[in-house]
């Protein structure tokens, strides 16, 4: 497991994950699990949910299926970004 530890560390996955629009925490929490969290957006592009995915790497080189999981939280995000936009407008 790859557990995430001090300021310096947290603070530049939190920078990382503004540049990207998702925060990654590939084994972090359990041996072969990636999770992915990223923002939903209203209509002013403010955060007001978010969308999280965990899901087993097994069987996957774990930088493909990252990638992989990464474009799936991104449609889930685009998705719900814009459904918030149609429910206040």
């Amino acid at each position: 497991m790859q557990i995430l530890t001090g300021v310096d560390a947290v603070m530049e996955r939190v920078r990382k994950a503004r540049r990207v629009g998702y925060a990654l925490t590939p084994e972090e929490h359990m041996p072969g699990e990636v999770g992915i969290a990223a923002p939903v957006l209203d209509v002013a592009g403010r955060p007001i949910a978010a969308v999280r995915m965990t899901a087993s790497a097994a069987g996957w080189p774990l930088p493909e299926f990252t990638r992989l999981l990464a474009l799936g939280a991104m449609e889930a995000q685009g998705s719900w970004t814009a459904s918030a936009a149609l429910l206040n407008p």
